[in-house]
């Protein structure tokens, strides 16, 4: 449902009502589609007309500063959205108090920031302080205890702190709190509906980590039939579906099927965010591990490359998934006996994993990198020993 926000434009302001107006419900509808960046551009429209005529403290304003944080989310610039979480954090806190129920939103968005940024901690605080605030609004209703059980946005908090959980590999916490949400979600949303979709991925990627594989593939394909039911065939969420369900297959040793699902993902990923946007490393890293797998190495390295040149148009960002690109281009060094350019990429790959906030790697995982690393530097120096003997 799109927000009625716009209340509060004097008469003679009617036509910035009705343009701001106009730009909410286009920029909502293609937030929906998956189209971020025109989204973007509506949204911004939007607030240059709030700005202009109803200044930075309004409440309109801060609604549509959310807005803005959730498109920048979506595309992973969570700098920017946390920016303007905040300017609308700072208007309902100063003008309504911490309790208003518009502040659980924006403080379940900075939750999620936090996430994707690698402070888990931090994000849970939030996802805390907005499950307070929202039991504490229901509270006063009638029937408080029925209200709290069956409703979305508590389940909705759960669902966010189950994600969060299973990050710090505690699988069987994340679960009970996706079970909470789904038993609400089933109630409240039907069987059929993107968000019991998003739902089950979750829980799929939970029982990924157990090792639960065939469990993994069920609840994935529930989400992608949910998903094409719902929302099409070429929309953003269809494409991490399709991911899930190859990270599956890879697992299970079903490669051929799992390299159709991840460049379903790819393709759809490139038609929705340009050849150069940082989330599409982790689809060519994909694609990428597939051909190694085939032992097509010079495909591996073409795709590997691309995740590379992808982040070095990108310079900020730096994940895991940079790490993977660099482990496999020293993969296909190895299998061209090209054993310097290895070491150089395995001791890429180990400085990413030590200084990366999100993954962290253990004492036993950085003595195996170390040793392969050492390993590969004694079979150079082999080949040239047995070069040099047969010269």
């Amino acid at each position: 449902m799109v927000l009625k926000i716009f209340s509060c434009f004097g008469g003679s302001d009617q036509e910035g009502h009705k343009k701001a107006g106009n730009y909410h419900e286009r920029g909502y509808e293609l937030f929906k589609a998956g189209r971020y960046k025109e989204a973007l551009e509506m949204y911004t429209k939007e607030i240059n007309i709030l700005k202009s005529e109803l200044g930075e403290m309004s409440i309109e304003t801060a609604k549509c500063y959310v807005d803005i944080g959730e498109v920048y989310s979506c595309l992973s610039q969570y700098k920017e959205a946390l920016y303007h979480y905040k300017k609308s954090l700072k208007y309902f806190k100063k003008t309504w108090g911490e309790g208003h129920v518009f502040v659980t939103r924006i403080y379940c968005n900075i939750g999620l920031v936090y996430y994707h940024q690698g402070d888990p901690i931090k994000s849970l605080e939030y996802y805390q302080k907005a499950m307070e605030i929202r039991i504490n609004y229901l509270k006063k209703g009638i029937g408080s205890k029925t209200l709290i059980q069956h409703d979305i946005q508590i389940a909705t908090i759960s669902n966010l702190r189950g994600w969060v959980y299973d990050s710090m590999g505690k699988h069987s916490e994340a679960l009970k709190e996706y079970k909470k949400a789904l038993k609400c979600y089933l109630t409240q949303l039907g069987e059929i509906h993107p968000d019991i979709a998003s739902l089950y991925n979750n829980i799929g990627l939970t029982y990924l980590s157990q090792g639960k594989l065939e469990k993994a593939l069920d609840v994935y394909m529930k989400a992608l039939k949910i998903f094409e039911e719902t929302l099409g065939l070429n929309h953003p969420r269809i494409a991490t579906a399709y991911n899930n369900i190859g990270a599956v297959l890879v697992e299970l040793g079903r490669v051929d099927e799992a390299q159709e699902f991840l460049q379903r993902a790819l393709d759809i990923d490139l038609a929705h965010l340009g050849k150069d946007h940082p989330n599409l490393i982790k689809g060519h890293n994909n694609i990428a591990s597939i051909y190694l797998y085939q032992k097509k190495f010079a495909l591996a390295l073409k795709h590997f490359g691309i995740a590379l040149q992808i982040k070095h148009k990108n310079p900020a960002y730096s994940t895991i998934e940079i790490a993977t690109a660099f482990d496999g281009c020293g993969c296909v060094n190895v299998f061209h006996n090209k054993y310097d350019e290895a070491i150089n990429n395995y001791q890429k790959s180990i400085a990413i994993r030590t200084r990366t906030v999100k993954v962290k790697v253990t004492d036993s995982e950085l003595i195996d990198y170390k040793r392969l690393a050492f390993e590969l530097d004694k079979a150079r120096d082999a080949t040239a020993s047995n070069h040099i003997d047969q010269i």
